[in-house]
């Protein structure tokens, strides 16, 4: 544990089972590994749309629709990373600003050489055509650095 002024780890058991009455030794420090995805959508009057995933370990937790701003939590720890993430209005119009533009470009980038190809000779269905892409973004790296600020606190504060 690392050393803090008049913080011992005897002091931090005493007052971890005054107020939560289970064994300090039951804690454990774990590091997750968070991860985010832009899923970008677009109908067939050309509507471009996207929405976010966030989580930790593989285990996706928090989505954002940035059609209506409506954040869905998906697994416990999306509750924690959604009270951060949706009052800082700051990340929440990044999101946005980012799924608006990048998602246009790719699905341009994917859609017109899909265009050029021959038209198929059988009817097609009813369903109005969609496009969808869903792709890693690197540049999600505050988002991933405020999720790993989060976990750090929790952790420090568990400790």
């Amino acid at each position: 544990m690392p050393h803090r002024p008049g913080v011992n780890r005897e002091t931090l058991c005493s007052t971890w089972w005054r107020s939560s009455r289970r064994p300090c030794w039951t804690l454990e420090q774990r590091f997750l590994q968070p991860a985010g995805s832009m899923m970008c959508e677009q109908d067939s009057n050309g509507l471009t749309t996207a929405s976010w995933e966030f989580g930790l370990d593989g285990q996706k937790s928090l989505r954002f629709d940035t059609k209506n701003g409506h954040w869905t939590v998906l697994h416990g720890e999306g509750i924690l990373l959604k009270q951060t993430l949706a009052s800082d209005r700051a990340m929440t119009d990044l999101l946005v600003r980012t799924s608006t533009g990048d998602c246009r470009k790719w699905l341009q980038q994917v859609l017109c050489p899909l265009s050029t190809q021959a038209a198929p000779t059988t009817a097609t269905a009813t369903v109005p055509p969609k496009a969808t892409t869903n792709t890693p973004i690197p540049s999600v790296l505050p988002v991933i650095l405020t999720c790993a600020i989060i976990v750090g606190l929790l952790g420090w504060a568990l400790k």
